[in-house]
């Protein structure tokens, strides 16, 4: 089975004539065939062309329409996110937890959608490798977390730190050598503790 190639219908500079252009040479420079107008110079056009006639074309797969919504929703989701991360990072509950979380996981979907990309539509590899590097850099400052995977547990490396609200202090004598033999606390802060 032969798929076909998606086209964009643009108006040339004139306005008079419709020009077809495929997605083989849609960024390429164009002229209308009928006045040598230019068209579209700024491509504009040609891109929001290019996501309707994506939703209009006959023969076109759903896989295909959800792999190109995919690629640019979710790079424009990674620009949101990257800049909601430096101006909202610890002012904003949600940024936040993006901000101490595990930010690798926002890589997840690179993969899933280059791999719908290669198959419906390899010119969307070029917004992909954008998306990724978005991710890498501005969202994930180019690191990954690997060592934590591979680092085994090292002995002296740890400090325990326990914070006891006492509650004014009244049943202290009972219970504090318990919680001290229980957790094996390095250094122990009492709150409220009262007279």
């Amino acid at each position: 089975m032969t798929r076909r190639r998606l086209e964009v219908v643009v108006p040339c500079s004139t306005k008079q004539h419709k020009v077809r252009l495929n997605t083989k040479r849609l960024w390429a420079s164009a002229r209308c065939p009928k006045c040598r107008s230019s068209v579209d110079p700024t491509r504009l056009k040609r891109l929001l062309g290019l996501f309707v006639g994506l939703y209009r074309a006959a023969g076109v797969t759903t896989l295909e329409r959800l792999t190109v919504s995919g690629v640019w929703v979710y790079l424009a989701a990674l620009a949101m996110l990257s800049v909601g991360l430096w101006w909202l990072g610890d002012r904003w509950g949600p940024m936040t937890v993006l901000l101490f979380g595990p930010r690798w996981v926002l890589l997840v979907p690179v993969l899933v959608l280059t791999l719908a990309a290669i198959r419906v539509r390899p010119y969307l590899l070029v917004p992909l490798t954008v998306a990724g590097m978005v991710a890498l850099g501005p969202l994930m400052g180019f690191r990954l977390g690997w060592r934590g995977w591979f680092d085994g547990e090292k002995d002296g490396t740890h400090l325990r730190v326990v914070s006891y609200n006492v509650a004014g202090g009244d049943d202290l004598n009972t219970s504090l050598p318990w919680m001290i033999e229980e957790t094996r606390a390095d250094i122990i802060g009492f709150q409220e503790c009262g007279s």
